[in-house]
């Protein structure tokens, strides 16, 4: 089963400053790993393994 929560936050600037670095890094990573699977895909015409697997 699935839940979802709704959060609210309210921090200070220092705390916002470092939440914005904190999901900016993980946003460019996101599309790094993005890119290089699309490129992987349209050029060699195969997939990447994802992380899924490796949870087990």
């Amino acid at each position: 089963m699935r839940s979802a929560y709704k959060v609210r936050v309210y921090s200070d600037s220092a705390q916002a400053v470092q939440s914005g670095s904190t999901f900016g890094c993980g946003r460019l990573m996101w599309n790094k790993t993005l890119a290089a699977r699309h490129t992987a895909w349209h050029r060699r015409g195969q997939q990447l393994p994802t992380p899924r697997p490796l949870r087990r």
